[in-house]
């Protein structure tokens, strides 16, 4: 897993009442303490079984799809999943291969145990590679924390960058023009990536919808 830019943090070995306990901590702090320990950065390059990780990841979107597909819709009935799968999965992949690293480190395997969290971090965050366009999100290790069953009363849950972000514009409100109106093009989108092609499925299906519905005007218009 390729390392992602967040803030400077390690785990280390912190016992409470005989049992074991896992803390996040700034790296300066982990340099002094004498502890199992390790950076994130170091963590997340520890290798695990990618086959593994990908069924997971499967298993994952497949209960997604069963039990939350249909929490939220578009305008037109389309299910958020459907519309969202890509960064969907995306999101999920990453929480899954960050667990998969944790149960990596050999220290964890043999006493795994509640890991706390780092005081006042966001739980979801925003990769380095976002733009204002598209947004690419990203679970910071108070998420995974916090995933794992740690409390988190200071924890806020987006982090800063991602709750600075200006506001969406509003979509002007453009009425619909007319089914004759509609512009007539052989060529109706583009994808540029592998990735994007999933996220236009919806829109092209809205398409041939709306074509067809064109055609059947069309054919009513010059029957009648």
């Amino acid at each position: 897993m390729r390392p992602t830019k967040r803030s400077a943090l390690g785990i280390a070995r912190a016992d409470a009442d005989g049992k074991p306990l896992w803390a996040l901590v700034g790296e300066g702090a982990l340099a002094t303490m004498k502890s199992d320990r390790i950076t994130t950065s170091e963590l997340e390059a520890l290798p695990f079984d990618q086959r593994d990780a990908e069924a997971r990841v499967d298993h994952v979107m497949e209960a997604l799809e069963a039990y939350g597909a249909d929490l939220a819709r578009t305008p037109g009935g389309a299910g958020w999943l459907y519309v969202q799968h890509v960064p969907a999965r995306r999101l999920v992949a990453q929480v899954v291969r960050m667990l998969a690293a944790l149960s990596a480190w050999e220290p964890f395997a043999k006493a795994p145990g509640p890991l706390r969290l780092a005081p006042y971090e966001g739980l979801v965050g925003l990769r380095s590679s976002s733009s204002r366009e598209y947004r690419a999100y990203t679970v910071t290790w108070s998420g995974i924390a916090y995933l794992l069953g740690a409390a988190a009363p200071h924890n806020p849950l987006r982090s800063a960058r991602l709750r600075n972000l200006p506001a969406a514009p509003a979509a002007a409100s453009v009425p619909r023009p007319a089914p004759s109106e509609l512009p007539v093009s052989e060529v109706v989108a583009l994808s540029w990536s592998s990735r994007h092609a999933a996220t236009l499925l919806p829109v092209l299906e809205e398409l041939a919808v709306l074509s067809r519905d064109v055609g059947d005007t069309r054919a009513g218009c010059l029957n009648g």
